[in-house]
């Protein structure tokens, strides 16, 4: 695996992530406790934090991260802007470690969106959070895909 390219991915401080939604449909997003907290407001939409990284075309990337919330209202999208999935859409996650991976089709800027949503009043917290080059070339990954699983301890 390559260096880290995520910056404050224990949320150990209040710093480098980016309000997504949040702030405009009446919920909030906070760092506290070492954790990424999304609560909903009154409306039931995704919502939560990013933040960019530079990738490189044709490169493999790993994202790993712990979710706690509801159960299938996490998600982790990449894309060429916030909340956007060019790369990467990894919904309806359940509570735990997850990792998943994608493969760039560009070189530039990405952004890491971590979510939580589809309930109102819903909270939902994200921890651990990575995002790696992964070396080699992972044989069975296309363009895109994307892979959830438990991740390794």
């Amino acid at each position: 695996m390559g260096s880290e390219l995520v910056t404050n991915g224990d949320f150990s401080t209040d710093s480098n992530w980016t309000d997504y939604l949040a702030s405009t449909i009446g919920g909030s997003v906070v760092i506290t406790g070492g954790q990424l907290k999304i609560t909903q407001g009154s409306n039931s939409v995704w919502m939560g934090a990013s933040q960019s990284f530079s990738i490189t075309q044709g490169k493999a990337y790993a994202v790993r991260g712990t979710y706690s919330g509801g159960a299938n209202h996490g998600r982790i999208k990449v894309g060429n802007a916030a909340g956007n999935d060019t790369y990467l859409d990894a919904s309806s996650l359940t509570p735990g470690k997850k990792f998943v991976q994608f493969i760039a089709t560009a070189t530039g800027t990405a952004h890491i969106t971590l979510l939580d949503g589809q309930g109102a009043t819903n909270i939902g917290y994200w921890d651990d959070v990575s995002v790696k080059e992964v070396s080699g070339a992972p044989a069975l990954l296309q363009n895109g895909a994307a892979i959830e699983m438990g991740a390794p301890s």
